[in-house]
């Protein structure tokens, strides 16, 4: 939920497959080979803005083997930027490629309840269109990170669906959901259940966590996989430390 390095390091444990990776060696940002198929295209529009189209890799799943597509980019996207989950007290903005996607401002402060610069034209297949106004940009790429979130665990009952207007939730989605779901006592925030990354959560009793192999993570960008089953992460003071 935060950004202090022990979040970040249990983050980079559970959840995986971004769009995007930054190559150290390279200096820069660069598709995913084991999450993107194929770049199938990049259009720039005369007012600027940029569309990136992502045929997604058709064997990637969650950790409890149900497969993961564009529809749950999409949903990532809807519900990290959504006015329901700030109600919860997300700080949406910690989304660094969040203001760039054209819509997005109307989307998370209204009148919108679509997401404009997203479109989702088959399973597989995703577009996300960058505003004009914060291009040209170095490390572009960087603004369509983006990791997948399962809707069934989060948002039970809501369906994504695609429009000419953009992508948008179907059901019931709202913060009083997103409370139980998220940040109740056995919530995602604090006990996700169904990951994508290289480890799932066994346990959390507030101090310590033990992770545990993720059978279905099939590597990261490095064509890396887990050497180590399990691992045990705990809170220590500086003095025992």
């Amino acid at each position: 939920w935060g950004n202090r390095t022990s979040d970040i390091d249990v983050r980079v444990l559970l959840h995986g497959y971004d769009l995007v990776w930054w190559n150290g060696e390279m200096g820069a940002y660069e598709v995913d080979p084991n999450v993107v198929l194929d770049l199938v295209g990049v259009e720039e529009e005369e007012t600027g803005n940029r569309t990136y189209t992502f045929m997604l890799q058709n064997d990637l799943q969650y950790s409890d083997g149900t497969a993961i597509n564009a529809w749950d980019y999409a949903f990532s996207l809807l519900l990290t930027l959504s006015p329901e989950i700030a109600e919860i007290g997300a700080d949406r903005l910690k989304n660094s490629g969040a203001k760039a996607i054209i819509g997005s401002e109307a989307y998370m402060n209204g009148p919108a309840d679509r997401l404009e610069g997203v479109r989702v034209t088959a399973d597989n297949t995703i577009s996300i269109t960058l505003d004009g106004e914060f291009l040209p940009f170095f490390f572009e790429l960087a603004l369509l990170s983006c990791t997948p979130y399962p809707r069934s665990e989060i948002a039970p009952g809501v369906q994504v669906r695609d429009s000419e207007e953009g992508v948008y939730l179907d059901g019931d989605f709202t913060a009083a959901l997103l409370a139980e779901t998220i940040n109740g006592a056995d919530g995602y925030r604090s006990h996700p259940k169904v990951v994508s990354g290289p480890y799932t959560l066994k346990s959390w009793d507030g101090t310590t966590a033990e992770f545990t192999k993720n059978e279905y993570f099939k590597g990261n960008p490095s064509n890396e996989i887990v050497l180590i089953d399990n691992l045990t992460y705990t809170s220590v003071t500086n003095e025992t430390m």
